[in-house]
């Protein structure tokens, strides 16, 4: 009997790290970055990210348009399609990044949730 192939993640985890390298290059040093996953990063900007003085959670439509900016700049110089999600926290920033899928920026605050 043949044996099965074994699949190589080599690829895939090079793209994974050029992508990080890039993300990591855009904000500054002393920002807190996970690497959570082989394709999943959480990251805390401060205002100087933002460039709007505010914190992340006061000005989301900044935050909306650093993470578009960044997806547009992975694209361009690396060609890959990713998704982003913002919000105060790691739970809400992986449901925005979820609900955005695929390749979309999403962003919600604990103010956006409402259960009835």
């Amino acid at each position: 009997a043949a044996s099965p192939e074994k699949v190589s993640y080599q690829r895939y985890h090079e793209a994974s790290r050029r992508i990080f390298e890039l993300i990591r290059a855009r904000i500054p040093p002393h920002c807190p970055f996970e690497i959570a996953s082989f394709d999943e990063v959480y990251f805390e900007p401060d205002a100087s990210v933002l460039r709007t003085g505010k914190p992340l959670d006061a000005d989301l439509d900044a935050a909306r348009s650093w993470c578009a900016n960044t997806q547009a700049t992975i694209f361009r110089e690396l060609g890959y399609e990713v998704t982003f999600g913002c919000g105060p926290n790691k739970l809400l920033a992986k449901l925005a990044s979820t609900a955005a899928k695929p390749f979309g920026v999403g962003a919600l605050l604990g103010t956006d949730i409402a259960f009835a």
